[in-house]
């Protein structure tokens, strides 16, 4: 789970360094009891050998995600760090997949696109990410990083949602989680959190 003592509070969801009150060894593993040095709330927390952090109990509350961020697509980060904290490694990529898509849609990309089958009938369907990401880049609402960025949330969120038929069939592990989790919201930094620093500095909002 971690390797520092730095964790989200179950209790108040602030950032806050773990102090410990009391300790014991058991089959293994050190259980301490740690205590938030934000609120006082007290919790179980479960160590390995190499004292790096395998469990809280009570879980760890999600990380509080921006509220520049608007809400559709805030709810599926919030929904995705909910998902990494019980260590729920596919359905945390799934869901930050389903937050590049809503800011996608959010952002105007279309959510259909017209086909020509062999019929030769033009028809409309439901138009898939890819083209959305590409979309944006190529209205210029994203940069070539972002858009690379957003690819690879789609690719590894892919993997969580399907078994056996996405475009990487490895498993999604700890480490894939946090990377993704990571570039979904530095993906929302340009596009909601620092326009909203520059709007209300310009808009004289404190």
């Amino acid at each position: 789970m971690s390797d520092t003592n730095s964790i989200y509070c179950p209790n108040c969801s602030q950032r806050t360094s773990i102090e410990r009150r009391a300790g014991w060894n058991g089959k293994g593993y050190v259980y301490e009891i740690g205590e938030c040095n934000s609120c006082t709330q007290c919790f179980l927390v479960k160590r390995d050998g190499g004292r790096s952090i395998v469990e809280l109990q009570p879980h760890s509350l999600a990380k509080p995600v921006d509220e520049a961020i608007p809400s559709p697509i805030r709810e599926d980060l919030e929904e995705a760090y909910k998902c990494q904290s019980i260590q729920a490694w596919r359905a945390s990529v799934t869901m930050a997949r389903r937050a590049i898509q809503n800011i996608c849609i959010e952002k105007g990309a279309p959510v259909t696109r017209t086909i020509t089958p062999k019929t030769g009938e033009p028809k409309k369907v439901k138009n898939d990410l890819i083209n959305q990401i590409n979309w944006l880049y190529d209205e210029r609402i994203i940069t070539q990083d972002l858009k690379d960025w957003a690819h690879e949330i789609r690719t590894v969120g892919n993997t969580g949602a399907h078994p056996g038929d996405a475009e990487d069939t490895q498993p999604v592990a700890e480490q894939d989680s946090v990377d993704i989790l990571n570039l979904a919201e530095a993906f929302c930094g340009p596009l909601y959190i620092a326009a909203k620093v520059y709007n209300d500095r310009r808009l004289g909002t404190p």
